[in-house]
C-alpha cells in the first residue's frame, strides 16, 4: 500500500500479484536479440556473402518502404537452397545467449517447466 502511494503521482504502472500460483510451465520468447545477441538471418546472410542485400531489404522495411512480410520473403529467398550443415556452423561457433536468457531458462527448468 505505501508503495502504490509513494507511485501514485508518477508515471508508472505498477502491479502486484500474489506469489501463489505464479511459476510458469512454459516460456514461449522471439529468439532473435532476446534469448540470444544476434539476429539469425543476418548471421545466415553473413555466412554465405549476401549480408550486404539482406541488410539492405531490411533497412527498406524498416524505413517503411516494403512491409514485413514481402521483405522477409525476399530475404529468405536469398538462403534458398543453403546447406543445413551451415545452420549447425552457427549455431555452434556464432550465436550467443543474451544476458540473463541462461539463467532464466536455468530458473525455469528448476521450477518445473
Amino acid at each position: 500500500a505505501n508503495l502504490r502511494a509513494a507511485l501514485a503521482s508518477e508515471p508508472v504502472d505498477v502491479v502486484v500479484q500474489p506469489a501463489e500460483g505464479r511459476r510458469k510451465k512454459i516460456l514461449l520468447a522471439d529468439m532473435d536479440s532476446t534469448m540470444i545477441d544476434q539476429e539469425c538471418i543476418d548471421e545466415l546472410a553473413d555466412e554465405i556473402g549476401v549480408k550486404d542485400h539482406v541488410a539492405a531489404i531490411t533497412a527498406r522495411s524498416m524505413n517503411g518502404e516494403i512491409a514485413f512480410e514481402p521483405a522477409l520473403r525476399e530475404r529468405v529467398a536469398l538462403l534458398k537452397g543453403l546447406d543445413t550443415a551451415v545452420v549447425d556452423r552457427i549455431i555452434a561457433n556464432r550465436l550467443t545467449l543474451a544476458a540473463g536468457g541462461r539463467a532464466l531458462v536455468q530458473t525455469m527448468r528448476a521450477n518445473g517447466a
